[in-house]
């Protein structure tokens, strides 16, 4: 009987090593898994810290500066690299060319995409006497091929300011239609002259728009993170709260409307996790430079 107890005790004492055995290599198992898995994280989050300080460098370092009109700009990124995009340029004649830009999606992938899109735009935009909508069309043509594989896209707005003459001339590709406050008129309006998004077809025509920009004229380009901004209840920002806005304070500079609109944007939202980038630019025709209000 004793014999039999001491085999029982035996098997139970062989059965509770090989336990503990598998427990030890499972959790060296586990650690090593977590140890690589850590290392990973460390190499993303380092690869995304020069990603999103590369996309940093991409946007303008400095606005232009020109005594006709006042420019205010401001991008906040609802992840560390985005998909929105503004940009200027002093054309060898003189003019100012402008875009604000929103890809599909967000993150890297809208990122990489926007990078794309920034390097033709830049390129069709100093060369040549290209309008706006031909701009637009030239790109669409570029990257249409790939862009039709990725199933994406990418609403623009481009527009040329001329100093000499006050003439701005624009396309809109699909993008949230900018507002147009005249000093000498009412009410706002949209900039809402020309098609769809780049990258949906192959062949848009993009048709350019233009006025004459008066003294204290104001527009308005953002993105659809300005407007879609959501507060804890999931109600919208709204164009309309935007169009408000600039009513209310169209005496004001363009940095000090751009300040106000962000402002009523991060009011709103409170503690609600930014859902999208943000990206608003202000333009405002003056005589001279008008200190920030």
């Amino acid at each position: 009987m004793m014999d039999i107890d001491k085999g029982i005790v035996g098997i139970d004492l062989t059965r509770y090593k090989l336990k503990l055995s598998i427990t030890e290599n499972v959790t060296k198992i586990l650690e090593n898994t977590n140890a690589e898995l850590l290392q990973k994280q460390i190499r993303y989050e380092q690869e995304l810290a020069i990603a999103a300080g590369i996309q940093k460098k991409l946007f303008p370092q400095k606005l232009p500066q020109n005594p006709h009109i006042q420019i205010a700009a401001s991008n906040i990124m609802a992840r560390s690299v985005g998909g929105d995009y503004y940009d200027f340029i002093i054309k060898p004649e003189g003019q100012l060319s402008l875009v604000v830009a929103d890809s599909m999606g967000k993150g890297m992938s809208a990122a990489l995409l926007m990078t794309t899109v920034r390097a033709m735009w830049r390129s069709y935009s100093t060369t040549g006497s290209a309008s706006p909508g031909q701009a637009l069309e030239m790109i669409n043509q570029a990257i249409y091929p790939d862009m039709k594989t990725a199933e994406a896209f990418v609403t623009m707005f481009s527009a040329v300011y001329d100093p000499e003459t006050s003439i701005f001339e624009y396309s809109n590709a699909g993008h949230n239609p900018p507002i147009f406050r005249p000093a000498l008129a009412p009410k706002c309006t949209k900039l809402d002259v020309g098609s769809i998004p780049i990258g949906i077809f192959p062949d848009p025509e993009f048709p350019s728009g233009e006025f004459l920009m008066q003294e204290s004229d104001i527009v308005v380009i953002y993105t659809d993170g300005v407007v879609e901004a959501m507060d804890k209840n999931d109600t919208l920002f709204s164009f309309e709260r935007l169009y408000s806005l600039l009513e209310q304070n169209h005496e004001l500079n363009a940095e000090g409307i751009k300040n106000v609109i962000l402002s009523e944007v991060d009011s709103h939202t409170g503690n609600s996790p930014q859902a999208d980038d943000i990206t608003l630019v202000v333009l405002k025709k003056t005589d001279s430079v008008i200190s920030n209000q």
